[in-house]
């Protein structure tokens, strides 16, 4: 592996585990429900979570919605959502992430981040993880719209602007197989796949070479020997 100037981590699922934000947010919707409706937080929140796990995305709190009709009364799908997205997280970094960042930047390598998703979400979650203080740049692609979300390659362009390194001394380490090393495997860089249980994409496997991280990890504490 070539002596890496530049490591660029994704956000969710690397530096701390996605499902944790998902269940802060479920909690803050059970808060404000319970306030205004006759519905336990324990209730909503339990119903929310059950719905995880079953594997439903993109319409919970339309199904949510369904099980308590009346949630209707005083709430819309899109207050729900508001609500989730818009919370402050009560999200911590996966044990080891603040160390290696912070020996990479006391290594003199860059440190850059690329995340995906909205933004005000985003953005609070990097503000309550601290990152502020352990990145250099942060590119959140939902500034220039959706179509810019990984695998457009603009954000990682961006980077190699900034810094005028050799592509293979860049390397990018996500956890996701679907979109995360497209971009990255294209330009030249070195990608590192961080594949721990609990994160969402665990089990997911890389549909081609295109895909596919040209290392993988299980660990931070593996990462760490790698980047060394």
């Amino acid at each position: 592996m070539a002596l890496a100037r530049a490591v660029v981590f994704d956000l969710d699922d690397t530096l701390y585990l996605e499902r944790d934000y998902v269940m802060s947010g479920f909690q803050a919707v059970a808060q404000m429900v319970s306030a205004t409706v006759g519905i336990t937080e324990q209730s909503v929140r339990t119903s929310l979570a059950r719905l995880f796990d079953n594997g439903t995305r993109g319409n919970t709190f339309d199904l949510l919605v369904a099980e308590y009709p009346e949630l209707s009364k005083h709430f819309s799908v899109v207050d729900l959502v508001t609500a989730y997205r818009s919370h402050v997280p009560n999200i911590s970094m996966i044990c080891g992430a603040d160390q290696l960042l912070r020996t990479l930047q006391d290594s003199g390598v860059k440190i850059a981040l690329i995340t995906d998703g909205f933004h005000s979400a985003q953005r609070l979650k990097f503000e309550s993880l601290g990152l502020s203080k352990l990145v250099e740049v942060a590119v959140f692609t939902d500034v220039w719209g959706k179509h810019y979300w990984k695998p457009h390659p603009r954000s990682f362009c961006l980077l190699m602007d900034l810094w005028s390194f050799e592509p293979e001394e860049f390397v990018y380490v996500a956890d996701n197989p679907e979109k995360d090393f497209i971009a990255p495997n294209a330009l030249g860089w070195q990608t590192i796949r961080i594949r721990t249980r609990g994160q969402l994409h665990f089990g997911k496997d890389s549909a081609n070479d295109e895909h596919a991280a040209k290392a993988e990890v299980a660990s931070l504490e593996q990462l760490d020997l790698v980047l060394a």
